[in-house]
């Protein structure tokens, strides 16, 4: 088995119940299990959303970085944005509230549908590509739950308008701490910082920015979600059984702990920074690409 990224050969790992596909040269994982393709189900009947439905998803770093480079573009009558992934449509809100004609698209419907109830974006929201073309697409933490990270570029490429750029963030498996749910059914793929520039390459796409996430409080919050709730196997499973615990950590504990996290971040800068400068990583990476002229 080659890899995707570079087409290297792989080596054969286990990694708890699966088969690991490793790549010896850039250090792709990929995963083999028996069915591979992401159920929407797995997405619209979990309760793990609960908290992001009553509320709102945090505004991640790479969503930071993602609008950064959108509010700096020249945008003609004709500009568009489309999120790919994009939840309930939180990202697309924000954008639209900048100004920006923004749209999204995810699989998840119960997802879209919150979105379109909480904020009344009918006309912008949706279940099913659309068949317009885009100056930017986002993608952020999407690939890793894909089958073919391949094909999920080609897609994005078909999507793209001339000259357009993709931004687009995954976990990075030169992370300091692996959470329970960087595994399958949740991500097949895992890349390192090399791998996802080689897959970029092998598809035609020019790197305009890579960057990797230093985050102690993302690393806190990771670890004590994983700590307190024990998540597992089935974490996006509906069937699992609620517990006290888990349901006063999601919307009590979770609550408050969202609402500190931007001044927690500023605090914990300067320890980022100097953990970065060290070699340190977590828990994200994000790539800027654009479309080669002329690649197929």
């Amino acid at each position: 088995m080659n890899c995707c990224c570079c087409l290297c050969d792989m080596k054969i790992e286990k990694a708890r119940h699966w088969l690991c596909y490793t790549c010896r040269e850039c250090g792709y994982e990929s995963y083999a299990i028996p069915d591979a393709t992401v159920s929407k189900s797995i997405y619209e009947e979990s309760n793990k959303y609960d908290y992001y439905y009553a509320g709102k998803p945090p505004f991640m770093w790479y969503h930071r970085i993602g609008l950064a480079h959108i509010l700096h573009l020249e945008k003609s009558e004709s500009f568009r944005v489309l999120d790919f992934g994009c939840f309930d449509g939180f990202f697309v809100k924000r954008l639209v509230d900048e100004g920006v004609n923004a749209f999204g698209v995810d699989w998840n419907r119960v997802a879209i549908g919150k979105g379109i109830e909480k904020f009344g974006m009918r006309d912008r929201l949706f279940t099913e590509l659309p068949e317009a073309k885009f100056n930017v697409i986002t993608a952020f933490e999407v690939v890793e739950h894909l089958e073919s990270p391949k094909e999920f570029f080609r897609l994005l490429a078909n999507s793209l308008s001339e000259g357009g750029i993709c931004v687009i963030s995954c976990p990075s498996s030169s992370s300091l701490y692996r959470p329970k749910t960087d595994f399958p059914p949740h991500h097949l793929s895992r890349f390192t910082p090399k791998s996802l520039r080689a897959l970029c390459a092998l598809e035609g796409y020019d790197v305009i920015e890579h960057r990797e996430e230093m985050s102690i409080v993302q690393l806190t919050r990771n670890w004590i979600g994983d700590l307190v709730l024990s998540r597992g196997l089935d974490v996006d499973k509906k069937t699992l059984p609620r517990s006290p615990v888990g349901d006063f950590y999601g919307f009590n504990v979770r609550s408050t702990l969202e609402s500190v996290a931007t001044a927690l971040r500023f605090i914990a800068l300067p320890v980022d920074k100097a953990l970065h400068l060290l070699g340190y990583r977590y828990i994200g990476q994000v790539i800027v690409i654009k479309k080669q002229l002329g690649h197929p």
